[in-house]
């Protein structure tokens, strides 16, 4: 069976919203609607964790005996995971995420890859892309989704394209700054000033 999606998930520490991503990314997989390319269950999910300190992995292995899409790989060294999963990912369309997203927008960038546009993205937030010209562009590239997007806009300008865009919504916004917070907050110990933060 061809499969016309592969979601690659760049995972680091995941383990408060992986399960819940993993799951709307799976129902997503298999509602997409049939008259934009939409894959009716041909989908997969390729997880990849570099080296998480959390129970990530342990959330990713309870969560393959449902999601038979699933395949996670461990000790992924960091800044690879998009470069190894370039060499896995047999879908027509890959949608490239490395943090909790929506997945309305997922859907959307997802949606216009399998209309037949190169590229689809939502700045800092995920990456859709056609098959063939991702593997051109990210086959053998390290880092993470801003790395991703920048390759995509320059391999595109290079054939005089763009890929489609579209705007973050507010909450998204805000979302990413809670997210960058909380990074050199934990890092430094503060995990008080941390949880004022709230969810997010």
């Amino acid at each position: 069976m061809r499969i016309e999606l592969s979601v690659i998930l760049r995972l680091s520490d995941a383990e408060p919203y992986v399960a819940r991503l993993v799951k709307g990314l799976a129902q997503m997989g298999r509602t997409l609607d049939a008259k934009h390319g939409g894959v009716a269950g041909r989908f997969e999910i390729l997880a990849m964790d570099e080296r998480s300190r959390d129970n990530t992995l342990s959330v990713l292995s309870l969560l393959s005996n449902r999601i038979p899409e699933l395949q996670s790989f461990q000790d992924v060294p960091r800044g690879t995971a998009i470069m190894r999963a370039s060499r896995l990912a047999q879908g027509r369309a890959w949608l490239i995420l490395e943090h909790d997203a929506d997945l309305e927008l997922a859907r959307w960038a997802v949606h216009e890859v399998l209309a037949g546009h190169k590229a689809a993205t939502v700045a800092g937030e995920l990456l859709a892309v056609e098959r063939e010209f991702a593997a051109a562009n990210l086959g053998w590239m390290r880092g993470g989704l801003l790395t991703a997007q920048r390759e995509v806009r320059k391999g595109l300008a290079r054939r005089g394209e763009r890929p489609l865009r579209h705007p973050m919504p507010a909450q998204g916004i805000l979302a990413r700054a809670r997210r960058w917070a909380r990074t050199p907050l934990a890092r430094l110990g503060l995990v008080r000033v941390n949880r004022r933060l709230g969810p997010g």
